[in-house]
């Protein structure tokens, strides 16, 4: 295994845009060079590379990475022939391997390599407790109960977790596995007199799959419970789906369930199917509509999205017919507005889902409903007006509930649209909508300072200023830490540019997206990192970006202790929340002056 100090002396020493140029064309674009991506098929040139951060990023695909990364995918290679082959180009005299060392890397590679390896074993363990006669009895009832189809779904590797407390315990022993790993991964936990137990118990286990139209791998599992909740007396019902914790390969903000079967017949029908349970997944691409997903124990978030919107800028969104899914429907909203989308939606009756809905009425009708969908917007305007009625006060708060959504829209365009819609509904004239929100569109930095700023937009600057200036990060550092960014996925960005600045001194971007194994968020870093905005000042960016995001945070304090000022009846603590208000007011009006 070469040691990171060769690595970098070979990507110092070579130029990724000269040898990837002698591969396809590239045009100089800016600070980057464009061209036609290699590894999808497209008319409009996509592909970028870096040669100042000697990287390489597809903004239709998503593939990227550095020097050594495209050679292995262009031209097949393993990892040590690329490095020998561009380690001679580059004129360095590599370290000779020992025998010891090739095997290591040819079979332990790295902790990721261990980590994908036990997913594997634990993925065929469970799938043969679900085909055993006896053990997996219970489960495949209730499979067969749900018309799920064992034969038609072999390629999604269901399994059985069975209701012992030390199954895969004993599992992973027999086989020699690293217990640690297991833990690490969410698969075991540690009992207090230093012992093993199984987390997985009595579920219906789906693994997840990144997606690859190479070799899928195994980075986390979700597991559903079935039959009569087992439980002790006193203590609750077990949660219905229990799923891995973020790991060394698995960001649940960036992962979805089902992408690796469905991102073909994504790009190919240029449409994304969104759901909300792993069942309904299953079920629809049971009856073929293999264009389904379902984020991962966790609401949609603009890393989801971001990571289907490689494959397709068009979504549906199918949620369930309660309450819950109603919420689920409206706060997905401003996720897909901060990444300039709009999608469909399919509101299904009270207590249907996707998979009772199909089970009840088939495919085609389902198909029919997507094809007849309206927009996710319009949706809202029909349900707030219904829900306030057409009284004068509630117009004016069915106005004021939606005014949110109308200031994030992007195109000008949509907002009239959308605006001649309510004014409909409504009954009031078009000129009164539009004058309600005229002068409140959103802007952009280029125009004017990041006062008006989403927080989204504001952090998402933030982190291409980081990643395409590193110089500006030091003093990000000293500003605020990542946990002080609201956007679920850039929070953890922010948290592993920031580690890596304080664990090397200086960002390199290059060796930062080398040390991410989820493909999603190596994804996004990569297309950050190669944003074509220009900065003639990036450190005044970065100081008015900033400015932005405590303005921010100081304003959500606020709304947070005054609305438990407004629940308290403790004098003591409605006096202690006034004095922080104040304080907050304060330095909020140094921020502002």
């Amino acid at each position: 295994m070469y040691s990171q100090t060769v690595l970098d002396d070979i990507r110092d020493r070579v130029s990724i845009a000269a040898l990837i140029g002698e591969r396809l064309p590239l045009k100089k674009a800016g600070r980057n060079f464009k061209g036609c991506c290699p590894f999808h098929s497209e008319k409009t040139a996509s592909f970028m590379v870096s040669d100042e951060k000697r990287i390489y990023h597809c903004f239709g695909c998503g593939e990227g990475g550095n020097v050594f990364n495209f050679f292995m995918k262009f031209d097949g290679l393993s990892f040590r022939e690329a490095v020998e082959m561009l380690a001679e180009r580059a004129g360095v005299r590599l370290p000779k391997l020992t025998s010891f060392d090739k095997k290591k890397e040819d079979e332990l590679t790295t902790r990721k390599t261990w980590a994908y390896r036990l997913n594997q074993v634990v993925t065929e363990y469970w799938a043969n407790n679900l085909k055993d006669p006896k053990n997996g009895e219970a489960a495949r009832n209730y499979l067969k109960s749900r018309d799920i189809n064992l034969e038609k779904n072999t390629q999604l590797f269901l399994g059985y977790a069975d209701d012992t407390w030390d199954g895969l315990v004993r599992q992973l022993m027999a086989k020699s596995v690293p217990l640690d790993l297991a833990v690490e991964l969410g698969l075991l936990k540690r009992r207090d007199d230093g012992g093993y137990y199984d987390f997985f118990r009595h579920r219906i286990v789906f693994p997840v799959m990144s997606p690859s139209s190479k070799e899928p791998k195994i980075v986390a599992f979700s597991g559903r419970t079935f039959g009569e909740p087992k439980t002790s007396e006193g203590r609750e019902a077990p949660a219905k789906y229990l799923n891995s914790p973020d790991s060394l390969i698995y960001h649940k903000s960036y992962t979805v369930y089902g992408l690796d079967q469905a991102f073909d017949t994504i790009r190919r029908t240029d449409l994304a199917v969104l759901v909300e349970g792993n069942l309904d997944v299953v079920r629809l691409h049971q009856e073929g509509l293999t264009n389904a997903v379902a984020p991962l124990g966790t609401a949609l978030t603009s890393g989801h999205i971001r990571l289907i919107s490689r494959y397709t800028k068009n979504f549906v969104v199918i949620f369930d017919g309660d309450e819950a899914g109603r919420r689920a429907a409206i706060r997905s909203l401003p996720v897909f507005l901060e990444e300039g989308l709009v999608p469909r939606v399919v509101a299904l009756a009270t207590g249907e889902d996707p998979d009772s809905f199909v089970r009840k009425n088939g495919a085609e009708k389902l198909t029919k409903l997507i094809e007849s969908s309206k927009t996710l917007f319009e949706w809202m305007i029909d349900e707030t007006v219904a829900r306030f009625g057409g009284s004068a006060d509630g117009k004016v708060k069915a106005v004021e509930e939606l005014k949110p959504f109308f200031l994030m829209v992007k195109s000008p365009v949509e907002v009239s649209i959308y605006e001649k819609k309510l004014a409909s509904k409504l009954m009031l004239d078009e000129s009164v909508i539009a004058a309600t929100f005229a002068g409140r569109r959103k802007v952009t930095y280029k125009k004017e300072s990041p006062k008006g700023f989403k927080t989204n937009t504001a952090e998402k600057m933030l982190l291409e200023l980081m990643l395409s200036y590193p110089e500006t990060v030091t003093s990000v550092l000293k500003e605020i830490s990542a946990e002080q960014f609201g956007d679920g996925s850039y929070q953890t960005i922010a948290a592993l540019i920031m580690t890596d600045v304080k664990k090397n001194g200086a960002l390199d971007v290059a060796r930062l997206a080398d040390g991410v194994a989820d493909e999603g968020l190596k994804s996004e870093i990569l297309a950050l990192a190669m944003a074509e905005n220009k900065y003639d000042e990036p450190a005044v960016a970065v100081k008015d970006c900033l400015a932005g995001l405590k303005r921010l945070a100081a304003k959500r304090r606020i709304e947070e202790l005054s609305g438990e000022i407004g629940v308290s009846k403790d004098d003591e603590v409605i006096g202690r929340h006034m004095a922080e208000i104040q304080k907050i007011t304060k330095e909020l009006h140094n921020i502002e002056s």
